[in-house]
């Protein structure tokens, strides 16, 4: 995983990563926080995906992250609880680890992840459980 030390001691619950999606023709590179610790023999993992797009902050459901707070995260970055997804193992192993995202932010990422509504009871149970 990544380029920035050993990940498999950072692989933890409110750990974020800059994964790459291909897109049709497109890729995407995109930050997520991971939702659940990483333990040997699973096939996904739960990540929670963020936009630049600030412009519709929803108070109760997304978590806005300021410039600067998670290396390599320079601009706002706004978490959207409701953009949660498995992705599998072989491509989070090729995610690149950024940091930790600071406790006052997973503490507002969990209390945004109770008002988000239509999220599979599996994947809550991973996230929240």
């Amino acid at each position: 995983m990544g380029k920035r030390g050993d990940q498999s001691l950072r692989a933890i619950r409110g750990s974020v990563f800059l994964i790459r999606f291909d897109f049709g023709d497109r890729p995407r590179r995109k930050y997520c926080v991971l939702m659940e610790d990483v333990v040997e023999g699973m096939r996904d993992v739960v990540l929670v995906f963020s936009t630049s797009d600030t412009s519709y902050h929803y108070k109760f459901t997304t978590v806005l992250i300021p410039p600067g707070t998670i290396p390599g995260i320079d601009e706002p970055s706004l978490i959207e609880c409701h953009n949660c997804w498995k992705v599998s193992m072989a491509q989070f192993s090729r995610a690149e680890y950024l940091g930790q995202l600071p406790d006052e932010f997973q503490e507002l990422l969990d209390e945004a992840l109770t008002h988000v509504r239509g999220i599979d009871d599996a994947l809550w149970l991973r996230m929240c459980g």
